[in-house]
Formats: C-alpha cells, structure tokens, sequence
C-alpha cells in the first residue's frame, strides 16, 4: 500500500475502525446530466441508500417510486415491493454489452449502475487497500503555492476474474 493510501485511510478513520463497520447508510438525492440521458432524471431524489462494508451489494428505498426498493450485488440485481421481487438479473453487467453512451436503461441497468457507483463512493478509500487492488504516490500537483498529493490506482486482475473467484461474495473479497 502506498504511504499516501496509507495517510488518507488512517484521516478516515484506519482499518481497524472500518473492519468494524459492517453497514454504511446515507440519506441522497441522486441527479444529474447522465441520469436524465438514460432516462431517469429523477429516480434518486429523497431516498435512502445502505451499503455492506465486507461485500459488494448496496440497497436503495423508494427506489424510483415509494414502495420499492432495490438490490444489488455483483451477481444480481433486483427490484422489490413489499419484500416481493418485481424483477431481477443475474450477471447484471453483462446487459451492458453493445451500449454506448445515448442507450437508455431499463430499471435493472439504474439499479446496477446506481449500486456498484454508490458503493465504491462510500467505501472509498477502504476499497482501495484490498487485494487485487494496486496503487502508488505519482508526482505531487501544484496550484499556486499549494501542493497536492496524488495516487494513481489499477486493477491487477481483471473484473471478470475478480468476480468469478469462488471464495469472493461478491466483488471484494473480505476484509481481515
């Protein structure tokens, strides 16, 4: 682990601090150019977002309308009322294949893009420490008379391989 990681986790709190946690919960309001050209320029405003600390998967309620709420991990994602499953799908990345940039989602795309991006935003900078995960201190930026430390950080395996690793639950593995 770089020193800069190491300097940014201990600011968050340090490892030990977060291998205790084994939940994050927040209050959003989700918006933004990018939502409406998939077509849902409104779907995550006043909701409630929960994330597991020692997986991949991350709720939202209301999810699109008061009553749902969804569910994602690696694996699947869904869409439930009532406890009931609307609709789900596994290997949920995959129906990304042939998108570009103006292809609209359906609700399942909103609930993996949504989930795997909320996630990364509140695990970080944790996430960026477990395996399979490199990063190094490159050159500091200036502005003005102000210096900036900055890490660049890469994958050493591939997505594909990362997820199909058996002892994983889901994309990361556990902490310890």
């Amino acid at each position: 682990m770089s020193r800069l990681l190491s300097d940014v986790i201990e600011a968050h709190g340090g490892h030990s601090r977060w291998s205790e946690i084994e939940r994050v919960e927040a209050s959003a309001s989700v918006s933004g150019g990018l939502w409406a050209r998939k077509g849902w320029p409104d779907a995550l405003i006043d909701t409630h977002v929960r994330i597991e600390t020692r997986r991949q998967v991350a709720a939202y309620a209301p999810f699109v309308e008061e009553g749902q709420s969804s569910y994602f991990s690696v694996e699947r994602v869904a869409v439930l009322s009532g406890g009931r499953v609307l609709q789900e799908r596994s290997s949920p990345r995959d129906a990304f294949d042939g998108h570009s940039v103006p292809t609209p989602w359906d609700l399942l795309h909103l609930a993996y893009f949504s989930g795997y991006a909320m996630w990364n935003y509140l695990a970080a900078p944790f996430m960026f420490a477990y395996p399979g995960i490199s990063t190094e201190e490159i050159d500091p930026w200036s502005e003005g008379s102000t210096r900036y430390r900055r890490s660049t950080s890469a994958k050493t395996v591939s997505w594909r391989e990362w997820t199909m690793r058996p002892w994983l639950p889901g994309a990361w593995p556990p902490l310890t």
